[in-house]
C-alpha cells in the first residue's frame, strides 16, 4: 500500500529520514512536501502518528490520476469500501497549476458529488468528517487520498521555559524528538543522553514510550532532569551523576547534545576568556576529540550527536572508527549552527 506524508518545511530533509529511519527503508519519492512510501504494514502507520516529529499527516494514497483522466478515476472509484459514517473532500493545489481552471473543474462540492452517488447514507461533515478525503492537484499528475493520522503534538507547550525546570539551552522539543527517532530505535529499546542536562531529550524518548537513560557531571542537571520527567508522567528512565569519560559500558544508541560554549559545565574550571576565541575553539576542538574517542568504544549501533557548526567535527570523526551516515543542519542564530551528525561504528 502507498502512503502520502505531508511534511513540515520547517526542516525537509530531518522530516525524510526520520521516517525512512522508523520504517528502516532507503528508497522514497518526495514531491515538493509530500513524501510517497510503500508499506506493506499498516500497523506501522500507528507507530509513525505517535512517533514522528517533523510531519504533519499520513494518507492512504486511493488512486494516482492524469489531470485528463481525473474526474473518470472519481467516477469508477468504490467509494463505499473507504466511507465511514460521514466525509468531506478538500482540494490541495500544489506546485504551479492555474488555480482559476481548478475552482472551475474541480471545486470540493463537484468532487463531494462523485462520492454522495455512490455510497448508502451519504452524509457531509465539513468539521469532524470520518472520512476525510483529500485531492492533491499537482502539475502533472493528481493524487486522491484518505487521511489516516492528523499529526498533532504539543511541542510548544513542552519548550524548555514552560517545563518545571527550565534551561536556556535545551533543544527545542521537535528536534530532541527526531534526533530519537532518527537513531530507528524501536519500543522497548534504551537510548543513552550521556549529557541529559534538563532531560529534553530523555522527556521526548519517553513519550514515545521509549527506556532512557541519562547521565550528567552536575548534580543540579539531574535533579532538573528528574524533575522535569516526573511532571510529565515518564516512568521508564534512570538518572546519574556520571562523567562521560568514566562510562565502561557499552550502548546500543547515544542521542545528545554535546555541551559548547563558556557557560557549560564542562568549561566552569578552564580559564579561558570570553574574548579568547581561538583558544575556546582548540579547547573544544580538544574536548569533543575525547568525545568522539569515548563514544567509539561505548557505542554497538548508532549514535545521533550535535557538534556546533564551528567545530571541525569531520576531521575528528575520520580520525576515529565511527562513520558518519547523515548529517544535517540546524539554524540558531548568527553565531550558531548546529550539526545533527547520525553516525555508526566502522565494523
Amino acid at each position: 500500500m502507498e502512503y502520502l506524508f505531508v511534511l513540515s518545511k520547517e526542516n525537509i530533509d530531518i522530516a525524510i529520514e526520520e521516517i525512512l529511519a522508523l520504517l528502516n527503508l532507503n528508497e522514497c519519492i518526495l514531491i515538493g512536501n509530500l513524501l510517497i512510501l510503500n508499506i506493506k504494514n499498516h500497523d506501522k502507520i500507528k507507530i509513525l502518528k505517535k512517533r514522528l516529529a517533523y510531519a504533519k499527516c499520513i494518507y492512504s494514497l486511493l488512486f494516482e490520476s492524469s489531470h485528463k483522466n481525473f474526474l473518470k478515476n472519481m467516477e469508477d472509484f468504490e467509494w463505499n469500501k473507504i466511507y465511514k459514517d460521514n466525509f468531506c473532500i478538500r482540494a490541495n493545489i500544489i506546485n504551479t497549476i492555474k488555480n482559476d481552471k481548478i475552482k472551475l473543474n474541480y471545486s470540493e462540492k463537484n468532487l463531494a458529488s462523485y462520492v454522495w452517488k455512490k455510497v448508502k447514507n451519504p452524509k457531509v461533515d465539513l468539521k469532524d468528517p470520518k472520512t476525510k478525503i483529500e485531492i492533491f492537484f499537482l502539475k502533472d499528475k493528481v493524487l486522491c487520498c484518505l487521511l489516516d493520522a492528523d499529526i498533532k503534538k504539543s511541542f510548544e507547550s513542552r519548550k524548555s521555559h514552560l517545563r518545571p525546570r527550565p534551561s536556556p539551552i535545551s533543544l527545542h522539543p521537535k528536534l530532541a524528538r527526531a534526533m530519537v527517532n532518527l537513531t530507528g530505535i524501536g519500543r522497548n529499546e534504551t537510548i543513552l543522553d550521556p549529557f541529559c542536562g534538563s532531560g529534553g531529550i530523555l522527556l521526548e524518548a519517553g513519550l514515545m514510550g521509549l527506556k532512557s537513560i541519562g547521565y550528567d557531571i552536575s548534580k543540579k542537571m539531574i535533579w532538573k532532569s528528574m524533575v522535569n520527567l516526573k511532571h510529565y508522567k515518564i516512568k521508564d528512565y534512570k538518572l546519574k551523576v556520571k562523567d562521560f569519560f568514566k562510562i565502561n559500558k557499552k550502548y546500543k544508541y547515544v542521542v545528545s547534545d554535546l555541551p559548547y560554549g563558556l557557560n557549560t559545565n564542562i568549561m566552569k574550571n578552564i580559564n579561558i576568556k570570553k574574548t579568547n576565541k581561538n583558544e575556546m575553539k582548540n579547547y573544544l576542538d580538544k574536548f569533543y576529540n575525547k568525545v568522539v574517542k569515548k563514544l567509539e568504544k561505548i557505542l554497538t549501533k548508532k549514535a545521533v550527536i550535535i557538534f556546533p557548526s564551528y567545530i571541525s567535527y569531520k576531521k575528528i570523526i575520520k580520525k576515529s572508527k565511527l562513520k558518519i551516515i547523515n548529517e544535517f543542519e540546524s539554524y540558531v542564530h548568527n553565531n550558531l549552527t548546529r550539526k545533527i551528525v547520525v553516525l555508526e561504528p566502522l565494523n
